[in-house]
């Protein structure tokens, strides 16, 4: 199976609350899931070293359910390509 496609990665992973953007917009793919992309994968552990444990993991949970969410969307859009 190839990779996803720019547009697949953009409707799976763009901000999905209507607030977000107008409707005449393009589907962004939000700040704050590019945080917790990189969070999740380490490559912002500088970033955060000196983060309380606590509101570090608050953080890392979040991510991960909002990711979560969204990664049934990403297998069906690459199953119908």
């Amino acid at each position: 199976m190839d990779g996803a496609t720019d547009e697949q990665l953009t409707a799976s992973f763009a901000d999905p609350t209507p607030m977000s953007r107008t409707e005449t917009e393009e589907p962004r793919i939000t700040r704050r899931t590019l945080d917790c992309v990189r969070l999740i994968g380490g490559l912002d552990d500088t970033i955060y070293k000196d983060a309380p444990a606590e509101m570090l993991g608050a953080f890392r949970t979040d991510c991960r359910r909002g990711l979560q969410e969204r990664l049934p969307m990403c297998y069906a859009q690459a199953k119908r390509t």
